[in-house]
């Protein structure tokens, strides 16, 4: 009888731990589609950020959450930025500045941040299908 408590506690602290790194291992996906007309927060295919540099703006601040000492939560893992087939340019937001050099504009990667491109987004009947060519 002994042994079986033992058992049942050691099997529920498994189960624990295993859901808590399955949790830690989804982390955040944030998505970027210019043809995307919902809520423009990166939490899916329809609600996608327009520009790319919003989408990097979230994934540097989540990151920065993650790392923050002393809160550390097991929903702050890898963060991934995916982005739907097209041409993305730093400019979101900065249009109306007419003496702004594009030439010397550049999107600011993030360590720790997985970004992947080629994906269909709302255009293709498989918004997560992907092609990487």
């Amino acid at each position: 009888m002994k042994w079986r408590k033992h058992y049942e506690v050691n099997s529920v602290s498994v189960a624990i731990i295993t859901m808590a790194l399955m949790t830690l291992a989804c982390g955040k996906t944030i998505y970027v589609d210019d043809d995307a007309t919902g809520a423009k927060d990166g939490t899916s295919w329809d609600n996608a950020y327009v520009y790319l540099q919003d989408a990097l703006a979230d994934a540097n601040e989540s990151v920065k959450h993650a790392l923050a000492p002393p809160q550390v939560s097991l929903s702050n893992g890898p963060v991934e930025i995916r982005v739907a087939q097209g041409i993305y340019k730093p400019d979101g937001g900065i249009l109306a500045i007419p003496e702004f050099d594009w030439r010397t504009l550049s999107f600011q990667l993030i360590s720790g941040v997985t970004l992947k491109g080629g994906y269909a987004g709302l255009g293709g009947s498989d918004p997560n299908a992907r092609d990487i060519e």
